[in-house]
């Protein structure tokens, strides 16, 4: 809207992003400039380490206890964001997480079995890296982790989400998101859960995930702590992980647009999200000529090479009584 507002009126638009999305380089001329130093990320892998060392592993309370042991004000963030429906499975043996063979999307315990929300592919409970049927819940709430951290760090805790009204009291925070918009600086700021970001069933994961490490640098640079360390909790090996190690992400922009390409996604074509107990029978008046339909999860989607080709047919269409949830990107 910004855009189209300024293009009206003969102006100029500047966006910043460290990761900008396909649909924004889409408006204009990509422009890189200097930056504050990144800094530095920490990333542990709790594939491989001892499942009894609790919710953070060594790496993670030796630098919370570092920052505990120096001056005053909040020392220590854990951010627990929980992102997707379902909870995560891992093995207690091998620590690898359960992930569908085909979409590799987190996979769910259904009656007995296990898949993933497409249903692709419904299995035997078995971790298939290393065959163990000892599989565990690893998503808790941000009430149980709180009560978690403040036992391992011997520490009071604020916990911290959106309907949080009052301002952090401890040296210890942990929450969702809404820490970032609560705190100035921070020395030490944990991702608890970082999968929670990586394997979230939608095209801007990774824009998302960045933009939260980015957020949490940001608190580590203002405490103005030279050993500030942003850390990152994963059972994952990926490239996105690589990237925020170095702070280079030109690689994972490029691999945005692509898939965007490919897949037809904005800027590259158009889609319409249709939700909501009157959602079919919208869907069967909307003529079908040059769309394209695909289900997830009850919501309906609808792919066009335009967004006029898709408000067009989504014009024609014909709504009944019932709510109906209508999103056009």
């Amino acid at each position: 809207m910004a855009h189209e507002r300024v293009t009206r009126d003969g102006g100029l638009l500047w966006a910043t992003s460290v990761l900008p999305s396909p649909q924004l380089l889409a408006l204009g001329d990509l422009h890189t400039s200097d930056h504050t130093p990144w800094p530095h990320i920490e990333v542990v892998d709790r594939r491989n380490r001892d499942p009894h060392e609790g919710v953070l592993a060594e790496p993670a309370l030796r630098q919370a206890h570092r920052a505990l042991s120096q001056g005053d004000g909040v020392a220590v963030a854990v951010i627990l964001q929980r992102l997707g429906t379902g909870r995560l499975l891992s093995c207690r043996s091998c620590g690898e997480l359960a992930r569908c063979a085909v979409c590799h999307q987190p996979e769910q315990e259904v009656d007995g079995m296990l898949s993933c929300a497409e249903r692709h592919n419904i299995r035997e409970n078995f971790c298939q890296l290393c065959g163990a049927t000892n599989l565990r819940k690893v998503q808790t709430g941000v009430t149980t982790l709180a009560r978690d951290i403040s036992l391992q760090l011997s520490q009071p805790v604020t916990e911290v989400t959106a309907s949080t009204a009052t301002d952090p009291t401890t040296r210890v925070v942990v929450g969702t998101e809404a820490v970032f918009s609560r705190l100035r600086r921070c020395p030490v700021v944990i991702f608890v859960d970082f999968d929670q970001y990586i394997l979230a069933p939608r095209a801007s994961a990774h824009r998302q995930a960045v933009s939260a490490v980015t957020r949490a640098a940001r608190l580590v640079v203002a405490s103005g702590d030279a050993a500030g360390t942003v850390i990152v909790q994963t059972r994952r090996s990926d490239a996105l992980i690589t990237a925020l190690m170095s702070g280079e992400v030109s690689a994972i922009r490029d691999e945005d647009v692509v898939t965007a390409e490919v897949l037809g996604l904005p800027p590259y074509g158009a889609s319409a999200e249709i939700s909501g107990d009157g959602a079919e029978g919208f869907v069967a008046s909307v003529p079908m000529a040059g769309l394209r339909r695909s289900e997830s999860m009850g919501t309906v989607t609808l792919h066009a090479a335009s967004v006029d080709a898709l408000c067009n047919a989504l014009a024609q269409a014909t709504r009944t009584g019932d709510r109906l949830r209508l999103a056009v990107s």
